[in-house]
């Protein structure tokens, strides 16, 4: 069995731990939040980076969001061999196990993006497909198999409305069978995200659960900021302060300006298709500082 050093000791971690920990043999783990040293996850004890090369190990596998800077900070500031460096896909530091790839789910899903489009259009509100939704409306004209969730993003101008009270209404009105928890994370007065989760009145298993996000963006210094990650996604502010309408399956959905020039920039080669993507695939990550994240505050609170 390989020796093992984890990067990473977040949400991400325990994630990673959860589906693969007991077939790895792990060493140590490594932070680079100096309040973490010294104490422990799941029993493996919390070091700092400049300790790795204390140890004889086969790899080290980073399970953290920042894994762009990580890679280059274990290839450039410790000189560890890059064939030893291991970034795991999204899927494996997620619980979700791709809900989509079940037909009556991926259905489900195409039904939310069409519902919300719908009024958001109807009532002239920007709500515009984002990240892996987008991507594969564009691409293949469907929700991605291999994706997790949906992403929408919107700008101040939809927060011109009680969104939290817009969102609620149009969800009650989807569908009496399902029940739409929503939850907001607040940050300095202002919800900068909505994620809608599903719970089944019927007490039936008729779908797998995943989440539908809505990201508030802020256009600042020539850029649109991704509130929610601390601008750790960002984008021209172009493609954010416009929108385009295209047609999906006989219906119109929002998406932003120029669309396949900001697939570009997210993703670098969208055109073809990679299942398991890692944090290391996104073309453009702003950095964010641990501490500065962690600033933003981690709780979401429910709508009533």
């Amino acid at each position: 069995m390989k020796n093992i050093l984890l990067f990473g000791t977040g949400d991400g971690a325990r994630k990673y731990l959860l589906k693969n920990g007991a077939n790895l043999n792990i060493l140590a783990a490594f932070d680079n939040d100096l309040n973490k040293h010294n104490s422990f996850i799941e029993g493996i004890k919390i070091h700092s980076p400049k300790e790795i090369n204390n140890f004889d190990f086969d790899e080290i596998i980073i399970v953290s969001q920042w894994a762009k800077d990580i890679y280059q900070q274990l290839v450039n500031d410790l000189n560890i061999d890059k064939a030893k460096i291991i970034i795991p896909a999204k899927k494996d530091i997620k619980i979700a196990n791709r809900p989509f790839e079940d037909d009556k789910t991926r259905e489900l899903a195409r039904k939310i993006i069409i519902h919300i489009s719908k009024n958001a259009i109807k009532n002239n509100i920007p709500v515009l497909i984002d990240f892996g939704t987008l991507l594969g409306i564009v691409r293949d004209e469907d929700v991605i198999k291999w994706d997790d969730d949906i992403d929408f993003s919107i700008t101040e101008e939809a927060l011109r409305i009680d969104f939290s009270l817009w969102l609620k209404d149009i969800m009650s009105e989807m569908d009496s069978s399902i029940n739409f928890r929503i939850r907001t994370k607040t940050i300095e007065n202002k919800n900068v995200s909505y994620v809608l989760e599903l719970e089944d009145s019927l007490n039936e298993i008729r779908f797998r659960n995943f989440t539908t996000s809505i990201s508030l963006r802020h256009n600042i210094g020539g850029y649109s900021k991704h509130l929610p990650s601390g601008g750790m996604w960002y984008a021209p502010k172009e493609h954010f302060d416009k929108y385009e309408i295209i047609e999906w399956l006989g219906h119109k959905v929002y998406a932003p300006n120029k669309y396949k020039e900001y697939l570009t920039f997210l993703y670098g080669d969208w055109k073809t298709p990679k299942k398991d993507i890692t944090m290391a695939d996104y073309a453009n990550l702003r950095k964010v500082e641990y501490s500065d994240f962690m600033n933003l505050g981690i709780g979401y609170e429910e709508i009533k």
